[in-house]
């Protein structure tokens, strides 16, 4: 199923605070001071970005189409096939007639004043490489019309936003390789009649909007602040004669109509904004999208797809949102003016972070049955010990950075001169950044090794750069601390000018540092300003020299599993210490042991595997974790013996 998109840009104000601060559990390893690392964070791509906002006049417009400009009257009619590079933009009283054409454009559309677009018969067809890369525009008293048209967008979504006295009309046509979303704005209106996957629609405006006989289409209603709606939504598979405005039993402050009529497959959508007040009775929603639009931080945990109401109220302090006898297939979070979101411990669907809002995902599933994950705008969307099993893209002058999670889609994409970043994030999918945007790839794992020694820190440090930007990579460092609490930074081995990936990023000498735990610090530089440095940890061990090396393990140890990633088995190895009661540290005494137990966690601290729980004695053992019963995603594992404990996450990809 699709999602709501980015075309909610058109109707939010904007302009920002900061990003909400929120714990973090114990189960997931991550650096002490990590909700600091994330605010600093922000700081510095933000600073970037401010810079990179400067070039937007610079970039290059493809070959564009302008109708109406020099001749305000002008008609162009377009039959045969025809491909366009570049925008579409009809303006004043222009015309663009396509007649029976084969239409193909590979850019966005404009249409204001009086100008119109007549699709009639034959093919249109928007060239996209990733979702929702071009829109159709329609202001003032533009005119977007199809009718028998064949429509295709490169199997991806493409948007319609119509506003101010604009009309849409979508008839007698197919959607296929493709899908349209179409957001109504201002006095707009639209006629969707016989098309088979007309596509998803909204209203946020006073709207006149008619279905009729329509195959498939998801119709979101949006309840603005204020509003008032206690309803039941029909399921039945024809849906005729369903009204939907303020003339309605139980429907209060709606300023927009509705009428579905002889429709199949219609399928319900939600949007609950701020401040409104909805009861639902017997109703199934295909999707709920929660908006914000209040200043105020908001934490909202606990939510998962596929959930079941008898009689519940949800817990959503900014809004009344009841539900009886009602299920919800998917639920989606849209921050968005100044809004201030955390989201913790939740399944959702889709995220979309607009405007100037700030929004933290914190230890939750983004499974992609309501879109995918994505920031536009303005806005900040940080994604820290989460699983993300859909496509990441940023766009205009947004931030998106995952922090200690996975993003498991198909697509990585940044946009127009938004900034993404992957820190001790694992990713399937190309980095690709277009236009002037910016990918960071870091990778700084823990690292063990022995004191007074030469320890090798290995990672990755990488940066891919959009076709248009100026930002250049000037190398890296790797920096260590003495001071857990308040870190004083040391080079480790100086500034390396190459990238490196999956490789030895520093070689640390740690001769005269005491075994313990110690702050590391891995800094990328480019020629723009401040770098972008992610945190871990290291620990140095004791280095014990004996005789007898059975009897030298002084310090329990919990190993990676090997491999990771892993399908569906992996190896864990831990090592229980001898109890050295008195020198010579040997005999029955010192291999007496511990009790174990190792256990295995998904990534909202379910326990899903018990391997170990039972006295054993000292040594070295590996023990076989098989998943092939659990999905795709991060697992933690967690050593415990008395006040003993370890965790390491590993990845599970089917």
């Amino acid at each position: 199923m699709k999602n709501i998109k980015t075309i909610l840009i058109l109707i939010l104000l904007a302009y920002p605070n900061l990003l909400a601060q929120s714990s973090i559990d114990d189960l997931p390893p991550v650096p002490p001071d990590a909700q600091l690392q994330i605010t600093n964070l922000i700081y510095s791509l933000n600073y970037l970005q401010s810079l990179n906002k400067i070039k937007e006049a610079g970039l290059q417009q493809g070959n564009d189409l302008i109708i109406g400009d020099d001749d305000p009257n002008e008609t162009v009619t377009i039959t045969g096939s025809y491909l366009l590079n570049g925008d579409l933009i009809i303006i004043n009283n222009g015309r663009l007639i396509l007649d029976s054409a084969h239409f193909q454009i590979d850019g966005d559309i404009q249409i204001s004043g009086t100008g119109e677009l007549n699709a009639s018969g034959g093919t249109f067809e928007v060239i996209e490489n990733f979702i929702y890369e071009h829109q159709a525009l329609v202001l003032e008293s533009g005119v977007l019309n199809f009718d028998g048209v064949q429509f295709h967008s490169s199997g991806q979504s493409w948007q319609v936003s119509v506003a101010g006295n604009g009309k849409y009309y979508l008839k007698n046509s197919e959607i296929s390789d493709g899908f349209i979303t179409t957001g109504l704005f201002g006095q707009s209106e639209a006629q969707i009649i016989n098309n088979q996957l007309p596509g998803e629609f909204l209203c946020f405006g006073e709207n006149n909007l008619e279905f009729r006989n329509n195959d498939w289409l998801l119709f979101w209603l949006v309840l603005f602040d204020s509003s008032i709606v206690d309803i039941s939504l029909p399921g039945d598979s024809l849906l005729t004669g369903w009204q939907f405005d303020e003339n309605q039993a139980g429907v209060q402050g709606i300023s927009y109509s509705v009428l579905i009529d002889s429709c199949t497959n219609v399928n319900w959508g939600l949007i609950s904004q701020s401040g409104s007040d909805a009861t639902f009775t017997d109703t199934h929603l295909r999707t709920v999208g929660l908006m914000f639009l209040d200043p105020d931080s908001i934490t909202v945990q606990n939510i998962t797809n596929n959930s079941t109401h008898i009689d519940d109220i949800i817990n959503i302090p900014d809004r009344n949102l009841h539900l009886i006898n009602s299920n919800v297939d998917t639920w989606s979070f849209y921050p968005a003016a100044h809004s201030n979101l955390t989201v913790k411990n939740s399944i959702f669907g889709e995220m979309l972070a607009m405007d100037t809002s700030k929004a933290l995902i914190d230890n939750s599933i983004c499974d992609g049955s309501g879109g995918y994950l994505g920031a536009f705008g303005l806005s900040t969307l940080i994604v820290s010990r989460s699983i993300i099993n859909t496509q990441v893209i940023s766009k205009d002058f947004a931030v998106l950075a995952g922090f200690y999670s996975a993003f498991m889609g198909q697509e990585i994409v940044s946009n127009n001169f938004s900034i993404l970043a992957v820190l001790n994030t694992q990713f399937l999918a190309e980095l690709i950044p277009n236009q002037a945007s910016i990918i960071f790839n870091e990778q700084l794992p823990t690292v063990e090794g022995i004191a007074g020694k030469n320890v090798l820190i290995d990672g990755t440090a990488q940066m891919f750069i959009g076709p248009e930007s100026t930002i250049q990579f000037q190398g890296y460092q790797v920096f260590y601390s003495t001071d857990p609490e308040s870190p004083d930074w040391n080079e480790t081995d100086g500034l390396h000018p190459e990238q490196v990936v999956n490789n030895t990023l520093a070689a640390w000498n740690t001769e005269g540092l005491q075994p313990g735990s110690y702050p590391l610090a891995l800094a990328v530089y480019h020629n723009l300003g401040d770098s972008i440095t992610l945190l871990s940890n290291a620990r140095l061990l004791i280095n014990t020299p004996v005789e007898d090396e059975d009897l030298t393990v002084f310090t329990f140890k919990l190993e990676q599993n090997y491999p990771n990633p892993f399908n569906p088995t992996t190896k864990i190895r831990f090592t229980i210490p001898t109890s050295p009661q008195s020198p010579p540290y040997q005999g029955e005494e010192a291999k007496k042991g511990s009790f174990i137990q190792l256990t295995v966690y998904d990534v909202l601290g379910n326990e899903v595997a018990t391997l170990v729980n039972e006295e054993k004695p000292a040594g070295e053992y590996e023990v076989t974790f098989n998943a092939s019963g659990l999905p795709s995603g991060i697992y933690f594992y967690k050593l415990t013996a008395g006040s003993f404990s370890s965790v390491k996450k590993m990845l599970l990809l089917k």
